[in-house]
């Protein structure tokens, strides 16, 4: 197989995982362990998946949607957690969806905690 069909289709395996949601550093070490590439190679190929990702997200219109779809994968992430008896997963998935929806006290347009004493 040429040598470009192979980097594309290295490249489009790795947006499919990148999709799934897996970490980068796995992808990239599955990339070398499947592929037989070193992982500098590896690098620059998940590299190019997500730019690819960055630019398909970038062009939907429906950030709603996408909103949407990120809230229900933590949800079902954070009952995950529990499940397996994990808090400190439970605790970063709940701070992703914190930080996502802006619903926290440390946003913008909240009132600040009161201090130790009580006193704001």
């Amino acid at each position: 197989m040429p040598t470009k069909a192979r980097a594309r289709q290295r490249v489009d395996w790795a947006f499919a995982e990148l999709v799934q949601g897996r970490a980068i550093p796995h992808v990239v070490t599955d990339l070398t362990q499947r592929w037989g590439i070193k992982r500098r190679q590896a690098q620059r190929d998940v590299r190019a998946a997500y730019l690819q990702l960055v630019e398909e997200v970038n062009a939907v219109g429906d950030r709603e949607a996408l909103l949407a779809q990120a809230v229900v994968s933590l949800q079902q992430a954070t009952q995950a957690a529990l499940k397996a008896g994990q808090a400190a997963w439970v605790v970063g998935c709940i701070r992703q969806l914190d930080d996502l929806l802006g619903l926290g006290i440390n946003h913008p347009g909240r009132p600040a905690p009161p201090n130790q004493y009580g006193r704001r």
